[in-house]
C-alpha cells in the first residue's frame, strides 16, 4: 500500500524500448497503485493492463501527479491498453485502479517507450507549377512541395539543382537560373510544420535554345528521413528563330553557256540559305523569258523535253545546295534562248530578294540589256547567230535568269 499517491509511487526510472512488467493487486484494501517513470526523449508509450478478473482502469498523468493524459476504461474484466505516440521527454506517473467500488483483481502491467521513427521528408510537383515557358526578361517561378509526414520537432534538409537530360530535353545550366548559379540551400521546418514551398527562379531570355530540365535534389536531413528524394522542372524554349532566308545565285561561266550540238549541257546554280537552323525546302521551276536579244527558251531545249522543275530540300545544318538544269544539245539552228529559274514555297523559310529590285514573288535577273552592249560570236558561214554575254557579276535573287548561245553547223 505504500505506493497508492503520486509520493509514495513505484519508481520505474527511465522507461526505454524493452518492455517492464509489473504484477499486482486493486481491491477494497488497496484501491490504487502509482508507478512513476522518465523518458529522456520523443517516444511512443505502449501500455497494457491485462490478467483481470474484475473491472480495473488505468490512466497515464503529467509530472504533476493530477492531470489526466490518457485514459483507459472498458469495463469488466477487459484489458485496458494506452498508446500515446510522440510523448515528449519528462517525468509521468501511470495509476492503475479499480473500476467499480466492489472490484478486487489481480493485474498485469506492461510499459515500453519506443524510439519515435524520424519524420520523412520528400519532395513533389505539378506540371502546371513546374513545366512552363521560361519568359524573355526577367524570371518565372518553378515551385516545388517539400513535405514531411510528422511535425515531430525541427527537421531541416538541403536541396541541390542540377542539370539532367531527357528525350527532346537538354540540360539546364547555371545561366539559366537567376543569377546565374545553379541553387542550393536549406529548407527548415519548425516544429509542428509538415509543408514547405520551394521556389526555384529561372531566368527570362529572348535567346533560341533548345527544351531543357533540371533536377531539384534532396539531401542531408537532420531530424528526419528522406522518402522521394527528387523532382525536375522542364524549361519550355518560348524564342522563335528567324526564318532562314532562301536565295539562287550563279556566274556567268556556269549560266552562259554554248548548248552543244548532242548529248546535255549543265548550267548550275546556287541555291543557298543564311542559316542552318532546322530542315528546309523550296520549289524551282524553269520558264523561258525572251528579251531583246535572246528568244525564250521552250521545253524542247531541255533534257527530257519539258521544262524542268523540282523541290531542294536542305536538311538541318546544310546551307548551299547545286542546282543543275541540263540543257539538251543539238544541231538545229535557232536563236539564241534565254530562261529563268524561279524559287517559290519555301517551307520553313522565306525567299531572298534582289538587292536593287521591289521585293516580289519572282523577279528577273539581269535586268534588260540592248544587243548593242553583246559581243558578237565569229562564227563560219551557214551558222546560226550566236552571242557571247558579258560576264555578269554574281548574285543572289529568288530568280535567276541565263542565257543559251546557239552555236550549231549544218
Amino acid at each position: 500500500m505504500s505506493d497508492n499517491t503520486t509520493a509514495t509511487a513505484r519508481n520505474i526510472g527511465t522507461l526505454g524500448a524493452t518492455t517492464q512488467t509489473f504484477n499486482d493487486f486493486v481491491g477494497s484494501t488497496d484501491t490504487s497503485d502509482y508507478y512513476r517513470f522518465e523518458i529522456g526523449s520523443t517516444r511512443n508509450l505502449r501500455l497494457a493492463l491485462s490478467g483481470l478478473s474484475e473491472d480495473a482502469d488505468v490512466d497515464l498523468r503529467a509530472s504533476n501527479g493530477t492531470t489526466v493524459l490518457r485514459s483507459s476504461t472498458r469495463g469488466g474484466s477487459q484489458s485496458e491498453s494506452i498508446n500515446y505516440d510522440n510523448l515528449a521527454a519528462g517525468t509521468y506517473y501511470v495509476r492503475v485502479y479499480r473500476g467499480t467500488s466492489t472490484a478486487n483483481t489481480n493485474y498485469r502491467l506492461a510499459l515500453s517507450a519506443q524510439t519515435v521513427a524520424p519524420p520523412v521528408i520528400s519532395i513533389s510537383s505539378t506540371a502546371a507549377n513546374t513545366i512552363k515557358n521560361e519568359g524573355n526578361s526577367g524570371s518565372t517561378p518553378f515551385t516545388f512541395t517539400v513535405s514531411r509526414n510528422s511535425g515531430t520537432g525541427a527537421s531541416t534538409v538541403r536541396y541541390a539543382v542540377t542539370g539532367t537530360t531527357a528525350t527532346g530535353q537538354t540540360a539546364a545550366s547555371a545561366s539559366d537560373f537567376v543569377g546565374g548559379v545553379l541553387p542550393t540551400g536549406t529548407i527548415s521546418f519548425a516544429s509542428g510544420e509538415t509543408s514547405k514551398t520551394l521556389t526555384i527562379n529561372v531566368a527570362g531570355d529572348t535567346a533560341v535554345e533548345s527544351n531543357e530540365r533540371f533536377n531539384v535534389t534532396l539531401s542531408s536531413p537532420t531530424n528526419a528521413a528522406l522518402g522521394t528524394t527528387s523532382d525536375y522542372g522542364a524549361i519550355n524554349n518560348d524564342d522563335v528563330a528567324a526564318a532562314p532566308v532562301i536565295s539562287i545565285s550563279s556566274t556567268a561561266a556556269n549560266t552562259i553557256k554554248n548548248e552543244g550540238n548532242s548529248g546535255s549541257t549543265p548550267f548550275t546554280f546556287t541555291v543557298s540559305r543564311n542559316s542552318g537552323t532546322g530542315a528546309s525546302t523550296v520549289r524551282y521551276a524553269v520558264t523561258g523569258v525572251a528579251d531583246s536579244t535572246r528568244a525564250a527558251a521552250s521545253a524542247s531545249d531541255f533534257v527530257g523535253g519539258v521544262l524542268p522543275t523540282g523541290t531542294i530540300s536542305f536538311a538541318a545544318g546544310e546551307t548551299s545546295k547545286t542546282l543543275t538544269i541540263n540543257v539538251a544539245g543539238d544541231t538545229a539552228v535557232e536563236s539564241n534562248e534565254r530562261f529563268n529559274v524561279t524559287l517559290s514555297s519555301p517551307t520553313n523559310a522565306t525567299l531572298g530578294r534582289p538587292p536593287t529590285m521591289a521585293p516580289s514573288t519572282t523577279t528577273t535577273w539581269p535586268p534588260h540589256r540592248s544587243s548593242a552592249s553583246v559581243p558578237r560570236l565569229q562564227t563560219p558561214s551557214r551558222t546560226k547567230a550566236t552571242a557571247a554575254a558579258r560576264p555578269l557579276p554574281s548574285r543572289s535573287a529568288a530568280t535567276a535568269g541565263r542565257a543559251l548561245r546557239r552555236c550549231a553547223t549544218p
